[in-house]
């Protein structure tokens, strides 16, 4: 549970991931976190089976509030994540990445301002829901580029619902 959202049946022999020591059914609720110590990721979650997030301000991304790997059906809800620090630029004041092989995970009912880039697919994030979040105030150093609210970056990100957003900015794929 979830089904595979493919068949892999295909040439020359189906692929996966063995994922140990995970974190299961785990929750952060009702606090913030202000990184002002230039950390350069303010939360990661890797290896997570419905792990969640609710009611928690991030303030101070240095370079991700919560950077997501190797995730199932984990929640985020309720949340506010804003504030870059210093440079609004490459790999710089994200709001939540989803990194590598998250799936089946839900996005709802956050807020984003005065970020670079508030919400990124990578790599192979598939099957998640990314719905009803206000974004608005999309930085960036550099005003001849792109200032997406959300994105889908990189590899086969795929199978995603991007649904009823907010967004004061783009949203783009730039695979």
């Amino acid at each position: 549970e979830p089904p595979l959202y493919a068949n892999y049946t295909a040439s020359p022999m189906p692929q996966g991931i063995l994922v140990k020591g995970i974190t299961s059914n785990a929750g952060f609720e009702d606090f913030a976190v202000t990184n002002d110590a230039d950390a350069r990721d303010s939360m990661w979650w890797f290896g997570g089976y419905r792990c969640w997030m609710k009611n928690i301000d991030m303030k101070g991304s240095r370079r991700r509030h919560l950077w997501m790997l190797h995730d199932l059906q984990c929640e985020i809800r309720g949340c506010t994540f804003h504030d870059g620090t210093g440079n609004y630029g490459p790999d710089r004041a994200y709001g939540i990445f989803l990194g590598n092989m998250i799936t089946a995970s839900l996005v709802e009912d956050n807020i984003f301002y005065n970020m670079h880039v508030p919400i990124a697919f990578e790599g192979g994030a598939a099957g998640n829901v990314v719905s009803y979040n206000y974004i608005t105030k999309v930085k960036y150093s550099d005003p001849e580029w792109a200032q997406p609210a959300i994105v889908e970056h990189g590899p086969h990100p795929m199978m995603n619902l991007i649904e009823g957003n907010c967004c004061g900015s783009k949203i783009i794929g730039d695979m």
